[in-house]
């Protein structure tokens, strides 16, 4: 997996680094919290129309199943990933693309539903 701030290097980094950065051998048990916390986000920023309604949607509907995906063994969390956070959201971008990534607006920058770190695309935000 791509590191979260690949794009500010040349995209390699010492094992040391990564393992200092690295928190998802300790934060993987909270998967069931982080799924939890995304789709609540989600419902906000549909509630809040910076994400159309359809696209909050489709990606609530998306981290359910994952959060049933890792709950019933189909799937495993990669553990080269750098935290749950990001495992979950390059799951979610495999599985539906880039669906709730926004653009830049006027001079409000949002970015992706989560935290910008895998799209790295800047959206028009929908209209209320």
């Amino acid at each position: 997996m791509a590191k979260m701030w690949a794009g500010r290097t040349d995209g390699t980094t010492d094992q040391i680094a990564d393992d200092f950065n690295s928190s998802i051998h300790f934060d993987c048990r909270l998967f069931e919290e982080d799924i939890t916390g995304s789709i609540a986000h989600a419902s906000m920023l549909k509630k809040q129309a910076i994400i159309p309604a359809e696209a909050a949607d489709h990606i609530i509907a998306e981290l359910k199943v994952i959060l049933s995906d890792l709950k019933s063994g189909k799937l495993e969390i990669d553990m080269s990933c750098e935290d749950i956070h990001m495992f979950v959201e390059q799951v979610l971008t495999e599985r539906i693309g880039d669906e709730g990534c926004i653009r830049q607006e006027a001079e409000m920058t949002r970015w992706l539903w989560t935290c910008g770190c895998t799209c790295g695309k800047k959206a028009v935000r929908s209209s209320p």
